[in-house]
């Protein structure tokens, strides 16, 4: 009886062990969110709003919270790129927000993020200190990859790219931060831009102050209209009509 008493009295405890750790652990689960921290920078996405989507999260459960549904749902906001989210011992909830990256307007109401995708939000106004860039629907990952290839082409002549715009039928055309106008036309816009930086470094750069309009849409060469001037110059090795 004595060795019968002994193991009841063992797996007593250990019930009486076992509800305990259960209790602790479902105390632990269902403990209400008392707290909310937002993380992160936010130049662009607005804090308020991410802030009151989740004010209805506090004085619920953890154990209750569908975390996926809220990532998806902070994520939708456009301005913002990627959400964590963890519990931060004992009840508060933290939100890590990624904001995305603009590198460019695209129109009067989106922009272009780092991996070159074209984000809707209301006004990109807030924007207004990056390049333009516009183009045809579904052109947007084109339009940036140009992009990209036209500024590492003009970095060495310190010009930056205030606009690009790629027309309906297909033609580019390309805007300075000092208004120089460069019409590239629509067949090998990179060979093209490259031939005008040698031409602009070894003829055009003394003048570049007074250079209004570069066409580079010839085969040779490039065409020049002037600020002061209304005749056009031809610089090339064949008159070849444009595009």
């Amino acid at each position: 009886m004595g060795v019968v008493s002994i193991v009841l009295t063992v797996a007593a405890v250990f019930s009486v062990s076992g509800w305990i750790i259960l209790e602790k652990a479902r105390y632990f689960f269902e403990r209400p969110v008392s707290s909310i921290a937002i993380e992160g920078s936010f130049d662009y996405a607005s804090q308020v709003e991410i802030q009151q989507l989740l004010e209805p999260l506090v004085d619920r459960s953890f154990f209750s919270l569908d975390l996926m549904s809220i990532k998806e749902a902070l994520e939708s906001n456009p301005w913002v790129s990627e959400v964590s989210l963890y519990r931060r011992w004992p009840d508060q909830l933290a939100v890590q927000v990624v904001e995305e990256t603009p590198i460019a307007r695209w129109g009067k109401t989106g922009y272009l993020n780092s991996r070159g995708e074209r984000k809707e939000v209301d006004t990109n106004r807030s924007l207004a200190h990056l390049p333009l860039l516009h183009g045809p629907e579904g052109s947007a990952l084109e339009v940036a990859y140009l992009y990209q290839q036209m500024v590492a082409i003009l970095r060495p002549i310190n010009l930056l790219v205030a606009e690009l715009v790629l027309s309906d039928d297909r033609a580019w055309r390309l805007r300075t931060h000092n208004d120089l106008v460069i019409k590239i036309g629509r067949e090998r816009p990179i060979e093209k831009m490259e031939r005008f930086l040698l031409i602009y470094q070894q003829v055009l750069d003394e003048k570049k102050e007074n250079i209004a309009v570069i066409d580079v849409r010839y085969d040779n060469g490039v065409a020049v209209q002037w600020r002061e001037q209304t005749v056009n110059t031809l610089l090339t090795q064949s008159n070849v009509n444009p595009e």
